[in-house]
C-alpha cells in the first residue's frame, strides 16, 4: 500500500467466519445439511463505486452477504438460507422468503468525522454492469471497481483503509505520530452479543451465525524490521470496542518507524 512512511499505522484484520450451510447440490441425497463455520472465501478483492443523493458509497459482494461502505458507517447485510431453501435449486430460491434468515451488522466510529473524504484506490480493469428491468434508462454500466477504499481523517490524525488481501477483507487505521490511538472506538449494532474468545478474537453473535474479527497482531516497523508489540481489543459498554497497547518505544515515531495493528 502507498502511505507516507511517517505515518503511525494500526492495522486490524477483519475476517468474517460465518455459519453458512453447505450447498445442497454438493450432497443431493444427504438431505438438509447443518450450517458449518467457514470463512467467506469469496470476499471480493474490489469495491464498486456507487454515488447517490450526493452521498458516496462503495459496495462489496460475497457469498451470502453484501457490504456497503458509506462516509459514516459500514453496513453488512447477511443472509443464511434455511434447510427449506437448501433443498431448492439456487435459481428457484425466493430471496424475499421468510425461510431465509437475515441479519444486518453496522459498524460506526464513535466521535468520528461524520463526513470524511472517501476515495477508491488502485482502479481495477473490471467494471460492473446492471441490466435490471426493461427500462434502459435505469440500467447502470461501466461502474468502476477499486482494490481499496480510503477514508481520510476519520479522526484528527487518523485515516482508515479497507481492502482485500488473499480473499480476506482487511481494514487499517493509519495513525500519525502524536495521535492517541485510544481515540478509536468502534460501535457495533445488529449483533446480539460481543465477546472475546481465549485467543483474543472478537466474536459477534448474529441471527445468521457468529462472525469473528481476528485479534490484532501488533508490531513496530522500523527500517524494514518488525518489532512485536503486545496489544488487544477492549470491550466497552453498549457494544463498543477499542484497543489497548502495551508500552512501546514511542521515540521511534520520530523516525520512519511505524506501529502496525495487523
Amino acid at each position: 500500500m502507498f502511505f507516507p512512511r511517517c505515518l503511525l499505522k494500526l492495522f486490524s484484520i477483519l475476517v468474517f467466519l460465518v455459519a453458512l450451510p453447505l450447498s445442497a447440490s454438493a450432497a443431493p441425497d444427504a438431505g438438509p445439511v447443518k450450517p458449518s463455520l467457514k470463512s467467506l472465501a469469496g470476499i471480493p478483492l474490489s469495491f464498486e463505486q456507487h454515488d447517490s443523493q450526493n452521498k458516496q458509497a462503495f459496495l462489496s459482494r460475497g457469498m451470502g452477504y453484501q457490504m456497503w461502505l458509506t462516509p459514516d458507517e459500514s453496513v453488512i447485510h447477511l443472509q443464511k438460507p434455511t434447510p427449506k431453501d437448501e433443498m431448492l435449486p439456487q435459481h428457484d430460491r425466493d430471496e424475499g422468503s421468510s425461510a431465509s434468515q437475515r441479519a444486518q451488522l453496522r459498524m460506526k466510529l464513535l466521535g468520528a468525522n461524520p463526513n470524511p473524504a472517501m476515495s477508491g484506490i488502485d482502479k481495477q480493469k473490471a467494471k460492473s454492469n446492471y441490466f435490471i428491468g426493461n427500462d434502459k434508462s435505469k440500467w447502470k454500466t461501466g461502474i468502476e471497481n477499486y482494490a481499496q477504499v480510503k477514508y481520510e481523517k476519520v479522526y484528527p490524525g487518523i485515516d482508515l483503509v479497507y481492502y482485500g488481501n488473499q480473499q480476506k477483507l482487511e481494514y487499517d487505521f493509519l495513525v500519525r505520530p502524536g495521535t492517541d490511538y485510544k481515540t478509536i472506538r468502534m460501535s457495533f449494532s445488529g449483533a446480539d452479543l460481543l465477546t472475546l474468545d481465549e485467543m483474543g478474537n472478537l466474536i459477534l453473535k448474529t441471527p445468521t451465525g457468529d462472525l469473528m474479527q481476528h485479534a490484532p497482531i501488533i508490531y513496530q516497523e522500523v527500517g524494514g524490521e518488525r518489532i512485536p508489540v503486545e496489544g488487544n481489543y477492549v470491550l466497552m459498554a453498549d457494544n463498543q470496542v477499542g484497543f489497548e497497547v502495551a508500552p512501546y518505544d514511542s521515540r521511534l515515531q520520530e523516525t520512519p518507524g511505524e506501529l502496525v495493528f495487523h
